[in-house]
């Protein structure tokens, strides 16, 4: 028996609420273009939330390219998936772990969209959150330290339930820690840029996070990059994410008679 792999290109965009309207929906646009230029399984990210029009300008563009927009409601988080991964029904559950504060942030938590790849022949679930700013384990003045450490618990506990076995399991996030403080605190994932030591500025420092379910040996990070604004300009503050997976599967010979 040998190995096949399998590349699974994706990507990480933390959006921005207070951009313009028109900024937003061309951040939507150039997205969802590169995505289906780029052939990502799959795109996180964040600040959809009740003040931003992305989710409209999602949902106005996705269905003629080929994709999928899903939000994590009241939260302001999403996945874009592209709609031929999947051959059956595609779960999706919001994981509520942080109540908002009018004025300062919507309710946070863990979104997850899940289903069946045959590509891969096993489920897939992808995962994706917003952590709070001012909450880095380490510093005086870091007062929702404990609210980053409740969306780590819960992060850490879907990781477990949809990562187990053969099944896959993938996280996006805006963190807003760094990643020399352990962005991902203890929750048991794995990020791309740190396994492939290319930590890079995300726009306000490395606090942007693609990663896979620790548990899991058959997936690999092959490639990660940050396209600033000279690469691949959004109005958005935060730099696009993107990344290259590889996916082991078995792969049995016939044998001749």
């Amino acid at each position: 028996m040998t190995t096949k792999q399998i590349a699974v290109p994706a990507a990480h965009s933390s959006g921005q609420f207070s951009d313009k309207p028109e900024q937003q929906r061309s951040d939507a646009k150039r997205i969802v273009k590169r995505m289906t230029r780029r052939s990502w399984w799959w795109c996180t990210g964040t600040e959809a939330g009740s003040r931003s029009v992305l989710a409209p300008a999602f949902r106005s563009i996705d269905d003629p390219a080929g994709v999928k927009y899903r939000k994590g409601r009241p939260g302001d988080v999403w996945i874009l998936h592209r709609k031929d991964i999947f051959d059956g029904p595609v779960e999706q559950e919001w994981y509520k772990v942080i109540d908002g504060v009018a004025g300062r942030f919507a309710d946070r938590g863990i979104f997850r969209v899940t289903g069946h790849v045959p590509e891969i022949h096993s489920d897939l679930t992808i995962l994706v959150s917003h952590w709070l700013t001012e909450g880095r384990p380490e510093g005086k003045h870091e007062p929702f330290a404990a609210g980053n450490q409740k969306l780590a618990d819960k992060l850490t506990q879907v990781g477990v339930e949809y990562g187990r076995g053969s099944a896959k399991c993938f996280y996006g996030g805006d963190q807003n820690i760094p990643e020399v403080m352990g962005l991902l605190l203890d929750a048991p994932f794995l990020s791309m840029a740190q396994t492939l030591d290319k930590v890079q500025n995300t726009g306000h420092g490395a606090i942007d996070c693609m990663a896979v379910y620790k548990g899991d040996l058959k997936v690999k990070a092959l490639d990660f990059n940050v396209l600033d604004d000279s690469e691949f300009p959004l109005h958005t503050d935060h730099y696009l994410c993107e990344g290259l997976w590889g996916v082991q599967l078995p792969h049995k010979h016939r044998h001749s008679r």
